[in-house]
């Protein structure tokens, strides 16, 4: 997912999202953006590798959207979240844990290259080490509500 409204996704992210695509090509690997338009280049792009990958689903993200159905709403409407310093980062952070609270599944950072196939990968949490530029993502079946 491209949280930032960038226009461009820059080849290291054309990159991980095509490995996801390659080692897992019984999965259906959705991209996020919420830029409109994006840039040609990278529109192309991201046809051709919808072309060479059949498992590979691009839209548009509404964070309203997205977050309706979640407690994350309210939130995201609160004048608190809105006068944030860090709200593009904040806003990145909420939309993930959405995704997997709503659908379950997987997430990953665009610059994040797959090596294996991870269908069928249940439950994991994995470490976030910036020193050795090690990092990882987890992936449940379903949410678990927390009261």
């Amino acid at each position: 997912m491209e949280t930032s409204h960038a226009a461009a996704v820059p080849p290291r992210g054309l990159c991980g999202l095509e490995s996801y695509c390659k080692v897992n090509p019984q999965a259906t690997v959705w991209f996020l953006v919420t830029a409109q338009p994006l840039e040609p280049s990278t529109l192309a792009a991201l046809k051709a590798l919808q072309a060479a990958y059949q498992n590979l689903w691009v839209a548009h993200v509404n964070f309203t959207s997205l977050f309706e159905g979640t407690p994350l709403l309210e939130l995201y409407h609160s004048k608190k979240f809105n006068n944030t310093s860090h709200k593009i980062h904040n806003l990145s952070d909420m939309s993930r844990v959405a995704l997997v609270y709503k659908f379950g599944g997987l997430y990953s950072d665009m610059d994040v290259i797959a090596l294996r196939p991870l269908v069928g990968a249940t439950n994991f949490i994995a470490l976030e080490v910036p020193q050795a530029k090690l990092y990882a993502t987890g992936t449940t079946a379903e949410h678990i509500a927390y009261n």
